[in-house]
């Protein structure tokens, strides 16, 4: 049994002994007993926001315990900055590592084992709950759609979320899509972190959330809540629960107190060169004037005195940010950079408790672009900042002193002089120069220029209170925001959640999701990634390898469609660099090669997407300081083989030193294949093991289960060419591809079906799922795989040729399970599950309703089907199942799948319909991963 009582005790076990403050405990208390987050949560800077986490793991918890309350498992943060999504999942991580090793008897052990006992999945089995990174530039995560009674901590951007939700998730499947919005809006609650920032996907989150009241008694399932937090709400006229940090709050708490109100004085500083020209003396004395001011805090407040602390250095621009740094370790300090744009690998290196309250004792001075501004616990010991909006500077401000260690601190700003024209209306280049280095707003938004003076004279004002810039002194003078940049904000609509939804097939123009989704309407603002490899110089070659060795999350530079849009065609276009070509990945898979064109600018434009990851070859420059840039100075770097999940790559070129032993290795591939095309797995560990003393990573593959090992290989009649790469696998890690064809034992049809229906029903009741509708959701297991009865399914894509026994799934190598789901016997891209549903309404009808929504689920069971399938009935029946072809032809032929269609979403709704489907496929996501 947990209690509130218990929540101080398991917040000071997860962070290191420090207490929860009342306001966090407030928030707990309320969630516990309503089941209802607040719309808002108001609090100041460096409150501890972040604590939410906490929160939703324990409501959850103790939820689990008591009957009466529903909270929603799933919790998804939501911050527009990149390196702070990685940050919440950090601290989500650090906590389920402490859970997981709690002692016994401690809140933390009865924690971790009331959240385990919600999951349905049997792995991974010793995580309690799951943390889920969406934000662009990582690698796809797709297993988190497979327990939805698992409690979660989903960390988002704006884009990957909302995209999500309106069935188009950025860089996901199609036929997944479904699976995402249905989990991302039920049993689910949404924090939007400095929702000021973010108005538009406020608006649409609500309204989803809105549109899917009226079905939420039909599932009994809690439906989105959505929460904004800020320290500046939007819409203050609305009738909205709150709940926040209160005065007396500090006085209870001596810690929060120190946090808010130790004064902050700020300082302005006027600099002629302001703003930084794009090149030139002008840029360089103004990088000279940032560059004094950081020397001269560090000299005040720096490394270099007994107490001193590393000092911060906010910019509003990469580009600066690494000029500044190159300055700053001219002059001998120890400088850091970290911006959103740096890759996780990248990240991942910077020196142990930087980001951290505790600091590191070897840094001078860290510079930091918009990234740090939110959602993290940085505690500096002064810092200068380039002028930005109010709002991100009053953020800013919240990184220096911030646990109130001292009370000998500054927060300089630099900014224009007083006879400056940019303090005044004016025109020209100037202005255009102003807001090009001001990058919240969009380019040529007037309100941006006139925000910039009311920033300054705000900072002035502030400059005169004793108290500066302490978040407590902001309440009664907060700072003002951004003017929105687009005309209004965009309503959601039924018809528009209605096309949204047609996931399975393609639209004449796709829905620019832009317009429900951001403040502001520029296209340049989408992420995307890029990944430097060492590749085969041979282009086909180069491309095969790719396929298998897609980009891994940690690999992967973040940048911006349109830095990509600028780079990649003088990359591609540059005669003297080789070689010239790139591979653009979306969804896990190649969706486009570019080649070196007369057009190549279009070719990239056309072909670059946002949330796509583009791989170049390592000999081509792309960044600066470890950032893509669009003039960049030096080359990336392959880490590939230094990341968790990699293959195993051995290829001729990728490492001259060698090349010797790598060639013999591939020489004695050729000799194995020449003898047996197709050699087991057992022939080829046999074949490496010999290699094992030239490359130690060897060790893990043969110490691995032999039917997990995944070899492939290419070129082998050209050593020169040939490539081959050795996975160690899982159930988890197969594609729901092969999923669908393949085992690790022999799956008979009629068990696959009994288990994934009793699974489903077992899921339903652990989600507490409506109880009329658990029966629907198992008779959809039964029924969602009997489509592979088809003969020819059997033969040609299981091989089974004995039509006495019907397979679910057949056994044998991972290679033979891919081409086996390729391979002929059938009709281009015919479906098991349309035939399951034809199945299914010829022996249940379609007069009652949770009998027309077995079939609908048994239908869209792979995603499929949503709303049409590619074959009519003559294509989809085999004469085996004659007696079927009339209602078959009705079903697909006469429109009777679009108005089933139609029907169940009238009924159920468009995204309580995507919920199901989500259960019904998780289900049988385990059940395959089970091996059964």
């Amino acid at each position: 049994m947990l209690t509130i009582e218990d929540f101080s005790a398991f917040f000071a076990e997860v962070n290191g002994g420090d207490q929860p403050y009342r306001w966090q405990r407030r928030l707990l208390e309320q969630i516990v007993e309503s089941g209802q987050w607040p719309d808002r949560i108001v609090a100041p800077t460096g409150a501890g926001k972040s604590s939410v986490i906490e929160i939703h793991l324990f409501a959850c918890a103790a939820a689990s315990l008591e009957a009466t309350v529903r909270i929603p498992r799933r919790l998804s943060i939501v911050v527009n900055r990149r390196a702070l999504v990685d940050r919440h999942g950090q601290r989500a991580e650090a906590i389920s590592a402490v859970l997981m090793t709690a002692p016994d008897g401690s809140v933390s052990a009865r924690v971790a084992t009331a959240l385990t006992e919600l999951r349905t999945a049997q792995e991974p089995a010793d995580r309690p709950f799951d943390v889920v990174n969406l934000r662009g530039a990582v690698a796809l995560q797709r297993d988190w759609v497979n327990d939805p009674s698992a409690v979660q901590v989903i960390c988002a951007t704006p884009d990957m979320w909302g995209s999500r939700v309106l069935f188009r998730g950025y860089g996901a499947s199609r036929l997944a899509a479904p699976r995402a919005a249905g989990l991302l809006t039920y049993d689910s609650v949404m924090v939007l972190d400095e929702a000021h920032l973010n108005r538009q996907l406020l608006v649409t989150a609500r309204r989803i959330a809105q549109l899917i009241a009226p079905k939420a008694d039909l599932l009994e399932v809690p439906t989105l809540q959505v929460v904004e937090t800020t320290a500046t709400p939007a819409n203050a006229a609305e009738d909205y629960t709150e709940c926040g940090v209160a005065a007396a709050d500090l006085d209870e708490s001596d810690a929060l107190r120190r946090r808010l109100s130790t004064p902050k004085p700020v300082v302005r500083v006027e600099s002629s060169h302001w703003p930084p020209a794009r090149t030139g003396k002008a840029r360089a004395d103004y990088l000279d004037d940032l560059a004094e001011q950081v020397r001269r805090l560090h000299d005040t407040y720096g490394r270099g005195l007994p107490a001193g602390r590393t000092v911060g250095c906010f910019v509003n621009t990469v580009s600066v940010a690494v000029d500044v740094a190159q300055l700053l370790r001219k002059a001998g300090l120890r400088v850091e950079v970290v911006v959103g744009r740096l890759r996780p690998f990248d990240l991942g290196r910077m020196p142990a408790g930087l980001l951290t309250p505790q600091g590191n004792s070897t840094v001078d001075v860290l510079i930091a672009t918009q990234t740090l501004e939110v959602g993290v616990d940085l505690d500096l010991a002064a810092a200068v900042s380039e002028l930005a909006p109010a709002q991100a500077l009053a953020q800013r401000a919240g990184r220096v002193n911030r646990t109130g260690k001292t009370e000998d601190t500054e927060f300089v700003v630099i900014g224009p002089t007083e006879d400056s024209d940019l303090l005044a209306e004016s025109r020209g280049e100037r202005v255009e120069c102003a807001l090009a280095i001001y990058p919240y707003a969009a380019k040529g938004s007037t309100g941006a220029y006139a925000h910039l003076a009311d920033t300054w004279q705000w900072l002035a004002r502030r400059g005169s209170d004793p108290n500066g810039v302490a978040p407590w002194a902001l309440v009664d003078d907060p700072p003002a925001g951004l003017s929105l940049s687009r005309p209004l904000l965009q309503r959601l609509e039924w018809s528009d959640a209605w096309l949204l939804s047609r996931t399975d097939g393609n639209l004449v123009a796709d829905p620019d999701l832009t317009l429900w989704l951001r403040d502001s309407l520029e296209s340049d603002s989408a992420t995307a990634g890029l990944v430097v490899r060492v590749l085969p110089a041979d282009d086909q070659t180069a491309k095969a390898l790719m396929e298998v060795t897609p980009p891994l999350t940690d690999e992967i530079y973040p940048c911006s469609v349109d830095d990509l849009h600028y780079l990649l065609p003088r990359l591609l276009g540059d005669a003297t660099d080789e070689p010239r070509r790139a591979f653009v990945f979306r969804q896990g898979e190649i969706a486009a090669v570019l080649i070196a064109a007369d057009d190549i600018a279009r070719a990239v434009s056309e072909s670059v997407q946002p949330g796509d990851v583009v791989v170049v070859d390592s000999s081509h420059k792309v960044c600066t300081g470890k950032v893509v840039v669009k003039a960049p100075t030096d080359p990336g770097v392959d880490v590939y083989d230094k990341l968790d999940g990699a293959r195993l790559r051995y290829f001729i070129n990728r490492d001259p030193a060698s090349a010797t032993w790598i060639s013999r290795l591939l020489d004695d591939m050729c000799d194995l294949v020449k003898d047996d095309p197709e050699p087991g797995e057992s022939d080829l560990i046999t074949l490496v093991s010999k290699y094992i003393d030239d490359d130690p990573q060897l060790e893990r593959v043969l110490a691995a289960d032999t039917d997990l090992v995944q070899f492939t290989w290419a070129g082998l009649d050209d050593l020169s060419a040939a490539w081959l790469t050795i996975a160690v696998g899982t159930a988890q890690t197969l594609t729901d591809q092969v999923q669908q064809v393949h085992s690790r034992n022999t799956v008979h049809l009629d068990a696959h079906n009994q288990d994934v229906g009793d699974r489903a029903a077992t899921i339903g009741q652990a989600v507490r799922l409506a109880e009329s509708l658990v029966p629907t959701l198992r008779e959809a297991g039964y029924r969602h795989d009997t489509g592979k009865q088809d003969r020819r399914f059997q033969l040609f894509r299981l091989g089974n040729s004995d039509q006495t026994v019907r397979l679910a799934k057949s056994t044998g190598s991972l290679r033979r399970a891919v081409r086996a789901d390729v391979t002929g016997g059938l009709p281009v891209g015919w479906r098991h599950e349309q035939l399951s549903a034809a199945l299914t309404v010829c022996a249940l009808g379609l007069e009652d309703e949770h009998h027309a929504l077995t079939a609908r689920l048994a239908g869209t069971s792979h995603g499929h089907g949503r709303p049409g399938f590619p074959h009519s009935a003559q294509e989809l029946i085999d004469t085996q199942f004659l007696e079927a072809h009339a209602a078959t032809t009705d079903l697909f032929d006469g429109g009777s799948w679009d108005e089933l269609i139609e029907s169940t979403h009238d009924r159920w709704g468009v995204w309580g319909c995507a919920y199901l489907e989500a259960l019904l496929r998780a289900a049988d996501c385990q059940i395959s991963q089970e091996g059964r």
